[in-house]
């Protein structure tokens, strides 16, 4: 038996009918599943997606990109990300994201890409998933080596936090633990603890009438211009615009 042969038949008889594999994913509760072209276009996805980018049904997913539904800031990120996957060929695995809900507040997701081919072996595209982090503490293994950081960092983000204490944590130096981050999460961990406080002040501004300075101090801002700059960058709207637009 030529296995490669049979799977190579099998692909090729497969066509057009992989996309309804996807619907397997609807069984899955806590997995957001997606497919792009290679213009970044979404092509189909579970309904976890469709609840993510606020539609109702798999058509008006179709034809949507990144910048249509998330903020410039992650939309960068997700772009550079697709792009890796699509000019290597590589697969793309346990990148830390910040996606926002429905209703305003943002989550950290663990996402994984592949690239997906055509018969002729071009890439024409990718599939992924992501899923809510706090789910996977038991089965992802960077997981482990890094909670006692996501611990830390939620119980002192309102204070300053020196690179020293968290390397102090995991017992490397802080060159070891810059790079070990780097390599889980994807980003340095100056940016993460800037977007764990903006996820921070964004759940302020939807469950409380604080201020923004007010909330700023909370969440570990030096001021409201501090906030503002951070906020900008990571949501693309001040922290003002967020509030009325939720």
């Amino acid at each position: 038996m030529n296995r490669q042969k049979l799977k190579t038949d099998f692909v090729n008889q497969l066509g057009s009918e992989a996309l309804r594999i996807t619907r397997l994913f609807e069984h899955l509760s806590d997995v957001c599943f997606f497919v792009k072209d290679r213009e970044g276009r979404f092509i189909t996805g579970n309904r976890i997606l469709m609840d993510k980018l606020c539609v109702e049904s798999e058509e008006e997913i179709i034809g949507l990109v990144d910048a249509d539904v998330f903020p410039e800031d992650l939309v960068k990120n997700f772009l550079n990300d697709d792009l890796e996957v699509l000019n290597t060929g590589r697969t793309l695995e346990n990148r830390i994201e910040m996606v926002p809900n429905r209703d305003g507040t943002v989550e950290w997701y663990v996402t994984h890409k592949i690239p997906l081919y055509s018969e002729s072996q071009e890439i024409i595209g990718l599939a992924g998933i992501t899923q809510n982090l706090h789910r996977l503490a038991d089965t992802w293994k960077p997981y482990h080596k890094m909670s006692q950081i996501i611990d830390y960092i939620s119980t002192n983000y309102k204070s300053r936090i020196d690179m020293t204490d968290l390397a102090h944590v995991t017992n490397l130096s802080v060159s070891q633990f810059e790079r070990v981050f780097r390599q889980n999460f994807g980003m340095t961990p100056v940016k993460f603890i800037n977007r764990f406080r903006v996820h921070q002040a964004c759940v302020a501004l939807l469950r409380t009438n604080h201020t923004i300075t007010q909330i700023a101090h909370e969440c570990g801002f030096c001021d409201h211009s501090h906030l503002s700059r951070e906020f900008v960058r990571t949501m693309g709207k001040s922290p003002g615009q967020y509030r009325k637009s939720h």
